[in-house]
């Protein structure tokens, strides 16, 4: 849609990434700082207005709406 790739890292940051150069260009920032790999089920969807994640340690799940900025 936004030709950006979504990503949820090993210390539980969603990456926005552009997947032509590699390069990070957004991130989101969660607490605590790790998933728990006894629940390793965490999910990432996209589209055109909106970014979801889902925690399956927690149990969340986390909406954005997204920008141009």
């Amino acid at each position: 849609v936004d030709n950006l790739l979504y990503v949820i890292s090993q210390a539980a940051d969603v990456l926005v990434i552009n997947p032509e150069n590699g390069q990070t260009v957004g991130q989101a920032e969660f607490s605590p700082d790790t998933v728990d790999i006894a629940h390793p089920i965490s999910a990432i969807a996209a589209d055109r207005e909106m970014l979801y994640v889902y925690f399956g340690d927690s149990q969340e799940l986390i909406a954005f709406e997204k920008t141009n900025d």
